[in-house]
Formats: structure tokens, C-alpha cells, sequence
């Protein structure tokens, strides 16, 4: 062979080289696309899940609340609390379950918490915070 054989096949050989690291770096970020695709598609998945389990629970908390149902919607609340701690949902309808019971001090414990995780219900804990600390003042006379 001669040296400009050899320069010739020297030649191909870069270009070989190049087209192969082009192939390496198109199937790099093909498969980051891919996996950034599969991460929003597990993600959203998920949160359609989360979804569907809250207004399944809200729709049956409603309905015992509606029917004055409070036992069995304090036990459907605390397990929800349980398996989603971090449901306001959870602490609002145990809030007014014991409050309709007259379990004032533990509703006041659900709405207080109910602030802290989601300022969003301020408005409607505060109104039944009021009401709990005006009954609170009327049952204590009658303790003493």
C-alpha cells in the first residue's frame, strides 16, 4: 500500500469514527427523552390514582355526613388521615364529625390542623373554630 492508500483509509476510519460517536450521542438523549416521557407518564398515572381515591372518599364522606352518620364517618376520616396524611379533606370531615358529636376539643385539634396543611380552608376552619370555642364557653359553666 501506498501513503496515500493509507491516508485514504486513515480517512474513512475518522469519518467512521465520528458517525459512530453521532449514533452515540442521538441515542444518549433518545433514551434520556425516554426516560424523562416515561417519568411524567408513571407521575401523571399516579396522580390520576391519588385523584380518583380523594373524590371516591370525599363522595362517601359527604354522603354520611348528609345522612348524620358520624361514627362511621369519623372511622372512614381517621383511616383516610392514616393513608393520607396529608389530605386536608381527611382532617375537614373528621373535624365536623366530631364537631356534630360534640367532641369539640378533638374538632378543634382537626380544623387547627386543617389550617396548617392547606391555608386554602383558613376561611371555613376559622368559622368552625369560632363556633367550637363559643360551645366550649357554654359547656364549662356547666361543668363547675
Amino acid at each position: 500500500m501506498s501513503g496515500s492508500e493509507y491516508f485514504d483509509v486513515w480517512h474513512q476510519l475518522i469519518e467512521i469514527k465520528n458517525l459512530l460517536m453521532a449514533v452515540l450521542v442521538v441515542t444518549f438523549f433518545m433514551f434520556v427523552a425516554f426516560a424523562a416521557m416515561f417519568y411524567s407518564f408513571v407521575k401523571a398515572n399516579r396522580m390520576l390514582h391519588v385523584n380518583i381515591e380523594s373524590r371516591a372518599f370525599q363522595a362517601e364522606a359527604a354522603t354520611l355526613l348528609d345522612q348524620g352518620s358520624y361514627v362511621k364517618l369519623k372511622e372512614l376520616a381517621s383511616g383516610r388521615e392514616i393513608s393520607s396524611p396529608g389530605d386536608p379533606l381527611a382532617h375537614y370531615y373528621l373535624g365536623i364529625a366530631h364537631f356534630r358529636s360534640n367532641e369539640y376539643v378533638e374538632s378543634k385539634k382537626c380544623f387547627t390542623r386543617l389550617i396548617q396543611l392547606d391555608p386554602r380552608y383558613k376561611k371555613v376552619a376559622e368559622t368552625y373554630l369560632a363556633q367550637i370555642d363559643e360551645a366550649l364557653r357554654q359547656v364549662k359553666p356547666k361543668l363547675v
